[in-house]
């Protein structure tokens, strides 16, 4: 991972005052990664389509480079069109007339990469970073089955959460174990074959938990890619190419994130937090309980039951209720005083 590469990257969009990168930018990004994407020109104007090198294939795809312009697909600035010098200069002439409100960079001409758009054959990988938690790393299903899947399946069956700052290679591979889309991909269904090696797969995860921290620290809000699709090399082995890359950026200092001991940035709260004496919560010595009904089975009486139900020793419960000696084998005391 060129982890230079992705401060000086988001250092020179914020230094234009912008909160997202243009693709060409995530673009940088994946390749400081190590993340597989098709190749592309980028040109300022129409006027620069001759000059350009032919990629292999029949087809190409344009796409309008603003940031201004995220989500291009939905405002129709990207087209897929025949890989030759005449029909790439028109699709950018369309653009060129329809985008002259937008702050328009320039264009990409685009390899082509044909896949099956088959079901789990399109994944979304994402970072983020959570204010009140930090780095978060997801995966799932990606395209047009990202919204869809995530509502049929039950939790961790369509997308998987990672904290960079616990998760490891050993980790993705157990929690993806039994994850749907990576079932289809590459567990095998009967009488097919795997579509794709694990090994891509957990290596494209790792790919962002690996750089999350550095993200953080850049200022990198949210980071998408969706889809990775897999695609055929010529030899016929698969790879997962990063077709689309959303990349926000925000003053992550602004929501009061401090660098913790260990470099993690961290909210404030967290940092204050005595995580050191959590054992005492999880683990007491001793407990009391109020509020425990002599006669009935009311919630006092129902916490009680299970705090002895579980091993709680007995001689070190106390119950806080006035005119009662013992409940359930546990001494009382008149008040909390009395403790």
């Amino acid at each position: 991972m060129e982890e230079k590469r992705i401060f000086e990257v988001a250092a020179a969009a914020k230094a234009e005052g912008r909160d997202a990168l243009t693709e060409v930018e995530g673009i940088a990004l994946l390749d400081a990664m190590g993340i597989d994407r098709p190749g592309n020109h980028f040109i300022k104007s129409s006027a620069e389509v001759d000059g350009l090198k032919a990629f292999p294939g029949a087809r190409v795809v344009v796409k309008v480079i603003s940031p201004e312009i995220l989500h291009k697909t939905e405002m129709g600035g990207v087209a897929i069109v025949g890989n030759e010098p005449g029909a790439i200069k028109a699709a950018i002439v369309d653009m060129e007339s329809r985008f002259t409100k937008y702050r328009v960079h320039g264009y990409t001409v685009n390899e082509f990469v044909p896949f099956e758009p088959r079901l789990g054959y399109e994944i979304i990988i994402g970072y983020r970073f959570a204010k009140d938690f930090g780095p978060v790393v997801s995966f799932g299903p990606g395209g047009i089955y990202t919204e869809f899947l995530a509502k049929q399946f039950r939790p961790g069956a369509a997308n998987v959460f990672f904290s960079p700052a616990t998760a490891d290679r050993d980790l993705v591979e157990r929690v993806i174990m039994d994850n749907a889309v990576r079932t289809l991909l590459c567990g095998g269904l009967r009488g097919t074959k795997n579509a794709l090696d694990e090994k891509i797969l957990v290596d494209a995860i790792m790919a962002f938990i690996e750089a999350a921290p550095a993200f953080a620290r850049a200022g990198v809000s949210e980071f998408e890619v969706n889809p990775f699709v897999v695609a055929k090399k010529a030899d016929g082995t698969a790879r997962l190419v990063a077709l689309d890359a959303l990349v926000k950026l925000d003053d992550i200092a602004s929501g009061d994130i401090i660098q913790g001991d260990d470099d993690r940035l961290v909210n404030r709260g967290q940092a204050l937090r005595p995580v050191d004496k959590i054992d005492r919560l999880l683990k007491p010595a001793s407990a009391a309980v109020i509020g425990v009904s002599e006669k009935g089975m009311n919630n006092g009486r129902i916490i009680l039951r299970n705090l002895i139900d579980n091993g709680f020793d007995k001689k070190r419960l106390y119950i806080v209720k006035a005119g009662s000696d013992e409940i359930d084998g546990c001494r009382c005391v008149p008040d909390v005083a009395g403790l």
